[in-house]
Protein backbone atom coordinates (compact mmCIF):
# COMPACT_ATOMS: atom_id res chain seq x y z
CA UNK A 1 0.00 0.00 0.00
CA UNK A 2 2.65 2.15 1.00
CA UNK A 3 4.75 1.08 -2.12
CA UNK A 4 1.30 2.47 -4.69
CA UNK A 5 1.35 5.67 -2.70
CA UNK A 6 4.80 6.32 -3.30
CA UNK A 7 4.67 5.85 -6.82
CA UNK A 8 1.31 8.00 -7.67
CA UNK A 9 3.20 10.74 -5.54
CA UNK A 10 5.86 10.46 -8.08
CA UNK A 11 4.09 10.40 -10.92
CA UNK A 12 2.37 13.45 -9.95
CA UNK A 13 5.19 15.30 -9.28
CA UNK A 14 6.55 14.91 -11.96
CA UNK A 15 3.99 15.75 -13.83
CA UNK A 16 3.72 18.67 -12.50
CA UNK A 17 7.78 19.48 -13.00
CA UNK A 18 6.37 19.10 -16.81
CA UNK A 19 3.82 21.09 -16.67
CA UNK A 20 5.66 23.74 -14.68
CA UNK A 21 8.72 23.45 -17.25
CA UNK A 22 6.60 24.05 -19.93
CA UNK A 23 5.10 26.93 -18.49
CA UNK A 24 8.61 28.65 -18.09
CA UNK A 25 9.30 27.65 -21.62
CA UNK A 26 6.24 29.40 -22.92
CA UNK A 27 6.69 32.39 -20.56
CA UNK A 28 10.52 32.60 -22.34
CA UNK A 29 9.03 32.40 -25.69
CA UNK A 30 6.62 35.18 -24.95
CA UNK A 31 9.87 37.63 -23.82
CA UNK A 32 11.48 36.74 -26.65
CA UNK A 33 8.68 37.29 -28.85
CA UNK A 34 8.05 40.89 -27.52
CA UNK A 35 11.28 41.58 -27.65
CA UNK A 36 11.67 40.44 -31.92
CA UNK A 37 8.31 42.81 -32.22
CA UNK A 38 9.76 45.57 -30.80
CA UNK A 39 13.41 45.19 -32.75
CA UNK A 40 11.20 44.81 -35.40
CA UNK A 41 9.14 48.24 -35.05
CA UNK A 42 11.86 49.97 -34.65
CA UNK A 43 13.97 49.03 -37.39
CA UNK A 44 10.91 50.05 -39.57
CA UNK A 45 10.95 53.36 -37.61
CA UNK A 46 14.52 53.95 -39.29
CA UNK A 47 12.93 53.69 -42.78
CA UNK A 48 10.42 55.84 -42.25
CA UNK A 49 7.60 53.43 -41.15
CA UNK A 50 5.82 54.06 -37.92
CA UNK A 51 4.00 51.24 -35.92
CA UNK A 52 2.05 52.01 -32.61
CA UNK A 53 -0.22 49.87 -30.81
CA UNK A 54 -2.02 50.24 -27.50
CA UNK A 55 -0.49 47.24 -26.06
CA UNK A 56 1.05 44.18 -26.67
CA UNK A 57 0.61 41.18 -24.51
CA UNK A 58 1.63 37.52 -25.21
CA UNK A 59 -0.92 34.77 -23.89
CA UNK A 60 -2.13 31.57 -24.85
CA UNK A 61 -1.24 29.18 -22.24
CA UNK A 62 -0.38 25.79 -23.49
CA UNK A 63 -1.03 25.56 -26.91
CA UNK A 64 -0.65 28.84 -28.61
CA UNK A 65 0.97 32.00 -28.37
CA UNK A 66 -1.10 35.22 -28.85
CA UNK A 67 0.31 38.32 -29.00
CA UNK A 68 -2.31 40.74 -28.72
CA UNK A 69 -1.63 44.53 -29.71
CA UNK A 70 -4.49 45.88 -29.04
CA UNK A 71 -5.91 49.09 -31.39
CA UNK A 72 -3.06 48.95 -34.65
CA UNK A 73 -1.75 51.89 -36.25
CA UNK A 74 0.68 51.69 -39.18
CA UNK A 75 1.52 54.81 -41.11
CA UNK A 76 4.43 55.22 -43.74
CA UNK A 77 3.86 52.14 -45.52
CA UNK A 78 6.82 51.46 -48.28
CA UNK A 79 5.35 52.31 -51.40
CA UNK A 80 2.83 53.59 -50.83
CA UNK A 81 3.45 57.21 -48.98
CA UNK A 82 1.24 58.27 -47.83
CA UNK A 83 -0.97 55.83 -46.35
CA UNK A 84 -2.41 54.94 -42.99
CA UNK A 85 -3.45 51.40 -41.70
CA UNK A 86 -5.82 50.98 -38.55
CA UNK A 87 -7.06 47.69 -37.07
CA UNK A 88 -9.64 48.35 -33.53
CA UNK A 89 -7.79 44.55 -32.44
CA UNK A 90 -5.17 42.85 -33.87
CA UNK A 91 -4.06 39.60 -32.51
CA UNK A 92 -1.16 37.28 -34.06
CA UNK A 93 -1.18 33.67 -33.03
CA UNK A 94 1.51 30.94 -33.46
CA UNK A 95 1.66 27.57 -31.99
CA UNK A 96 4.23 26.67 -29.43
CA UNK A 97 5.94 24.01 -31.62
CA UNK A 98 5.70 26.44 -34.32
CA UNK A 99 7.27 29.61 -33.56
CA UNK A 100 7.71 30.79 -37.38
CA UNK A 101 4.13 30.20 -38.92
CA UNK A 102 2.24 33.19 -37.23
CA UNK A 103 -1.73 34.07 -38.41
CA UNK A 104 -3.05 37.59 -37.82
CA UNK A 105 -6.44 38.17 -37.05
CA UNK A 106 -8.07 41.57 -36.86
CA UNK A 107 -11.22 40.40 -35.94
CA UNK A 108 -13.00 43.66 -36.19
CA UNK A 109 -12.03 43.77 -39.75
CA UNK A 110 -9.05 47.09 -40.80
CA UNK A 111 -9.18 50.25 -42.66
CA UNK A 112 -6.80 50.93 -45.36
CA UNK A 113 -6.02 54.53 -46.25
CA UNK A 114 -3.87 55.14 -49.84
CA UNK A 115 -3.33 58.55 -51.98
CA UNK A 116 -3.18 57.17 -54.99
CA UNK A 117 -3.59 60.53 -56.88
CA UNK A 118 0.00 61.29 -57.67
CA UNK A 119 0.54 57.71 -59.33
CA UNK A 120 -2.70 57.74 -61.50
CA UNK A 121 -2.84 59.16 -65.18
CA UNK A 122 -5.31 62.11 -65.22
CA UNK A 123 -8.28 61.94 -68.03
Amino acid sequence: MIRSRSVATTIVASLVLVLAAYYRALVFRGERIRGAIARFIEARAAHGMIIRSERLDISGFPFRLDADFGKLTVDGLPYAKPAHVEAATLVARARPWRPGDWRFVAAKGFALSLDLGSGMPRR
